[in-house]
């Protein structure tokens, strides 16, 4: 049976209906695929947090994962690049969502999203790194600097 290519958007989040669907027309199948991924990216963010919502979650005192950290790894998420790929999500111990985006021991970054909405990354390319701090709101763009590391870590997949 072949499923239809269409989505209510009685099911689609509006800002999802915004910051990814128009780009359609131009990317074609690849923003819808892109629809979905991030769809089960945030569902997965959905249940780490409440797979982590109790202090101590580690057993070495880890705070539980706030809502609020995992509203703003869905923000960056969405503000992502299309071009981007998107990374694997993560609790951290400090109550915060962890995005990374890993292709080798040598080569990764990683985003810690914070329940105040400030954002750390750190990225190492092979024998370069970079890391950054910057806050992240509901009208903030996706940071070059961090779109910059994220290209050169995936470059070597």
């Amino acid at each position: 049976m072949k499923m239809s290519a269409y989505v209510s958007p009685h099911v689609v989040p509006e800002w999802l209906r915004q910051d990814v669907l128009p780009h359609a027309p131009q990317h074609g199948d690849r923003a819808l695929a892109r629809f979905w991924k991030i769809e089960c990216l945030f569902r997965t963010i959905d249940a780490l947090v409440r797979e982590h919502a109790e202090p101590n979650w580690d057993g070495y005192d880890a705070a539980a994962l706030s809502p609020n950290a995992a509203e703003v790894a869905k923000r960056l998420i969405t503000a992502m690049p299309i071009d981007l790929p998107l990374p694997e999500a993560c609790p951290d111990p400090d109550g915060g969502i962890g995005l990374d985006w890993m292709v080798a021991p040598t080569m990764i970054c990683s985003v810690g999203c914070s329940p105040d909405g400030a954002c750390c990354f750190a990225a190492l390319m092979g024998d370069a790194s970079e890391s950054g701090t910057f806050p992240f709101g509901t009208s903030d763009a996706f940071p070059e600097s961090l779109a910059r590391c994220i290209r050169e870590v995936v470059s070597h997949a």
